[in-house]
């Protein structure tokens, strides 16, 4: 993308989190571009809170799917309730509540739906009950053992079309390096979304999955530095962030995410410590499941039948090597 695109979309992120906007972005910038980026970007509700003007049809557009999913996040975390499963929704509406105060403020498609260790069949029931079948059914052990791998599944309501990833671990069994799923869900803490008291994980938990996420899709939307941003401003009194880089098994991961969101908009990084490195052993054994483990885009862009599901692991090489060689903005 070019830089002084970028330089705008920080202006726009700047004004929008309460941070000074800082100097006027040089002119050149072509409004239509920019919100096309925006868009990309996941950064549209940020250009239109700086003063953006953008299109209605588009404002109408992230908006609607804003309140109809955050009215399903408040709708599902009532269904695991009753269950009997404990559950955490990330990211989606009621980050953009935590960080903005209004569940429209972020820009997303889907929901996440996080559950205890242990209970992800019971989790999967209940949703189904509530109308959601798996979007990949596991017909084969290889389909099965990629969601073992990823612990999550990807749902999606027969009626509304509405998607939903249920995860029941933090990061992915293969990740880099994984969150200490039982110690979060020990220091949760629960904030008041649409009438529901629902719990999330506490702000110096948040933080590393929100960074370990990120660096997990390489910083590939600038949305995700944004929320780093965000969630600094909003909740940084109450992080040691030089710990927290030297505690988790990813704070090298988590100090690169905060220095890349610091640079973008112009911001001191602040004290990050001697982050904690990731081992040879980790990076190998992550770069190896990446290569080889099939994923939804995988199963999405050729329908294979279960006798010839071996091909998906040449085929995800090439659809990789293709994706390196030709990049969005």
């Amino acid at each position: 993308m070019e830089s002084l695109y970028r330089q705008a979309l920080a202006r726009c992120v700047r004004v929008s989190i309460g941070l000074d906007p800082g100097p006027e972005t040089p002119g050149g910038i072509d409004p239509g571009r920019l919100i096309q980026l925006a868009d990309h970007h996941n950064l549209l509700p940020h250009a239109a809170a700086a003063g953006l003007r953008i299109p209605g049809d588009w404002r109408q557009r992230w908006t609607r799917a804003s309140l109809l999913l955050a009215s399903e996040t408040a709708r599902l975390t009532g269904v695991l309730d009753a269950a009997g499963v404990r559950s955490m929704p990330l990211k989606g509406p009621v980050l953009a509540q935590m960080l903005h105060g209004d569940p429209s403020r972020r820009q997303f498609s889907d929901l996440d739906i996080l559950v205890e260790p242990g209970r992800a069949g019971e989790a999967v029931t209940a949703l189904r009950d509530a109308g959601y079948e798996s979007k990949w059914p596991a017909r084969t052990a290889a389909r099965q053992a990629r969601f073992n791998w990823y612990e999550e599944l990807p749902l999606r309501h027969t009626r509304d079309g509405i998607d939903v990833d249920l995860h029941w671990s933090f990061t992915p069994r293969h990740y880099l390096a994984r969150m200490d799923d039982r110690a979060v869900w020990g220091r949760t803490e629960s904030v008041d979304f649409l009438g529901r008291s629902v719990e999330v994980p506490a702000p110096q938990d948040y933080l590393e999955y929100l960074s370990l996420h990120g660096a997990r899709h390489e910083w590939s939307r600038l949305g995700w530095l944004a929320d780093l941003a965000a969630f600094r401003v909003r909740f940084g009194s109450r992080i040691d962030h030089s710990a927290l880089t030297q505690r988790s098994r990813g704070g090298v991961l988590i100090a690169d995410g905060l220095r890349r969101a610091a640079e973008w908009l112009g911001e001191p990084a602040g004290e990050l410590g001697s982050p904690r490195p990731i081992s040879v052993w980790n990076r190998v054994r992550y770069q190896a499941a990446v290569l080889l483990i099939p994923t939804e885009a995988d199963w999405a862009e050729r329908d294979l039948p279960p006798s010839l599901e071996f091909l998906y692991y040449p085929l995800r090489l090439t659809r990789l090597v293709q994706r390196r060689l030709v990049r969005p903005d």
